[in-house]
């Protein structure tokens, strides 16, 4: 996984800080509401979108966040 890599993902949760997607890594990784723009179309869980990208890595936690700013459904 590489900052700026363009991926897909499906919904498994929508919540306060952002919605979480599956993109076939070992966790799921988050779209913060500041990076999923706000005439977006509101997603549901189970929900597949295309165009997310992985905005950073955090390779000591295993943790990565994705940038919904060109998603599509």
């Amino acid at each position: 996984m590489v900052t700026g890599e363009e991926t897909w993902g499906r919904v498994v949760f929508v919540g306060g800080v952002g919605t979480w997607f599956d993109i076939g890594a070992t966790k799921d990784g988050l779209v913060p509401t500041r990076l999923y723009p706000q005439d977006a179309i509101k997603l549901n869980v189970g929900d597949e979108v295309e165009g997310l990208r992985v905005h950073a890595v955090d390779l000591k936690s295993q943790r990565f966040t994705l940038d919904g700013s060109n998603c599509e459904a």
